[in-house]
Parts: C-alpha cells; sequence; structure tokens
C-alpha cells in the first residue's frame, strides 16, 4: 500500500466533536491529577527515550495528547523546554497547577485538538527534538501521525495499545452497536507509513492488566460516554446499558476487567 492509498484508508472511523471528546476526557482529570511523576529508573517508557536520546538542556520536547502532563513534568528536568498539549481543557489546567506546585518553569502546557491543530501556525513544525505520544487517542491516523513526525528533528515515540480486551465496556457497547475501535489495523499502518517515509521504526511490546470497580450510575455514565463519540445515544440506548450493568453488578458494583497488549514504538527522523 503506497502513501497516498494509506493516506485515503486510515482514516479515524468515528465523527465526534472537540467538545465531545473534551467531555469524556475532562471527567477523568481529577483522577488522573492524583497519579505520580514517573521516574526514569522505574518507568520503561521514560528509560527508552534515555537510551536512545542525550538528554541535554539544549534540547526541546513535545508530549502530543499529555493528559495530566506527567510525562512532560518528568522530563523537563533533563532538557531545555518541554511542552504538552491536549484537547481536553482540565487535563491541562491540572498540568499547569501541577508545574506551579513542583516549581517547574521550563514546561508550558496548551489546549488543542491535534487533529485540527496547524503546525505551522503553532510553529512546532522541526521545532522539537523529541516529540511523543503515549496512551493516546491524539495519534490514531494517517493525519495526525504524520503531523507527529513533522515537528519532529531527532527522535519519536509512540505508546499505544494493540490489544485491548475489557470484560464489562466491550460487550456492554457491543449491545450498542459500536465498540473502541480495534487497534490491529492501525498498528500495520504505522509500520507501513513509517517504512514507506524512509525510517526504521523499533518494536517494543508491554502486557498489563487491570482491574477497577464502579457504581452501575458510574459505569453506565462511562459507557454511554464511549458510545456518543460513535453514536447518537438516546434513552432507550440508556435503558439496554443499564439493564446489562444491572444483571452483572455484585451488590450494586461493577467490576470491570482490562487485559492489554501495549506497543512502544521508536524511531529517529
Amino acid at each position: 500500500m503506497d502513501l497516498n492509498t494509506l493516506r485515503a484508508v486510515w482514516k479515524k472511523s468515528s465523527h465526534h466533536t472537540t467538545e465531545e471528546v473534551s467531555s469524556l476526557w475532562n471527567k477523568r482529570a481529577e483522577n488522573l491529577a492524583r497519579k505520580e511523576l514517573p521516574s526514569f529508573e522505574e518507568d520503561p517508557f521514560l528509560h527508552l527515550i534515555e537510551q536512545r536520546v542525550a538528554l541535554t538542556p539544549e534540547l526541546t520536547s513535545l508530549d502530543i495528547g499529555c493528559g495530566t502532563g506527567v510525562y512532560s513534568l518528568a522530563l523537563a528536568p533533563r532538557v531545555g523546554r518541554a511542552v504538552g498539549c491536549d484537547v481536553a481543557e482540565r487535563m491541562i489546567e491540572s498540568a499547569a497547577n501541577r508545574a506551579q506546585a513542583e516549581g517547574i518553569d521550563n514546561v508550558e502546557f496548551v489546549c488543542l485538538d491535534w487533529q485540527t491543530a496547524d503546525i505551522d501556525q503553532l510553529g512546532y513544525r522541526q521545532n522539537f527534538d523529541i516529540v511523543f505520544a503515549r496512551m493516546t487517542p491524539a495519534v490514531a491516523d494517517f493525519t495526525t501521525l504524520d503531523k507527529m513526525v513533522a515537528c519532529a528533528k531527532k527522535h519519536c515515540f509512540l505508546r499505544k495499545p494493540a490489544r485491548r480486551t475489557a470484560r464489562v465496556l466491550d460487550p456492554a457497547l457491543q449491545l450498542l452497536g459500536v465498540s473502541r475501535g480495534d487497534s490491529t489495523d492501525s498498528m500495520e499502518y504505522i509500520f507501513s507509513y513509517l517504512w514507506q517515509m524512509g525510517f526504521e521504526p523499533h518494536f517494543h511490546y508491554e502486557r498489563s492488566s487491570m482491574k477497577n470497580e464502579k457504581s452501575i450510575d458510574e459505569a453506565l455514565d462511562w459507557t454511554l460516554d464511549w458510545a456518543k463519540l460513535q453514536k447518537e445515544v438516546t434513552q432507550a440506548d440508556a435503558d439496554t446499558v443499564r439493564d446489562y450493568l444491572e444483571s452483572i453488578a455484585v451488590d450494586g458494583i461493577v467490576y470491570e476487567y482490562i487485559e492489554t497488549t501495549n506497543v512502544i514504538i521508536d524511531w529517529a527522523v
């Protein structure tokens, strides 16, 4: 598949608006803000960055889909300037507040939608030594990956779920005729793009599992937020999901089990 064909077929399948995506992630900002900053000694992603790039105060970094900014905040003391961007304003607000509280003054957080961002107007094109996107839907098709690469001068890092199964969310969404999307094809597309662009990407695999618990109302809201990214949700849809959640809940609590195979892809520019 040549690049022109890849550009035509590899597009985001959902028809969500920036506001809908922002609303979904804003709801998670408070919980994510409590996460500890990762360390270079214990975090595989930061350790890989340190292995691939000699970190110095002359370098700049761009974190696409940064969320509450923990990776930019962890990287900032090792580089001259760190920039993080995200579509959710509450995430960005949380990141900026934490930077101030931690006394980290060489980091900047910007609220924007990477899908529609103009990297030339922003001054991002070929302006960052390190560009990375970690576990974010911000980089999910030809256009968003192409913009990511265009911003880099030295090295790129991309961490994505290649396979993910959620014991509760997946069947709940299937009842509504939607899904969170299959990442298997995107792995093939990412490799095809990078290879045809002349890069030699390295792939690293991680497996993880996670458990969480929510009330029926919380699980319902979470499911419907995902569904809204794919379709118009009706009251009948909400009733269908509630019936399902009530049927599997234990004493009013829904227990979710998620298994994921993550892939870290890195390449020199």
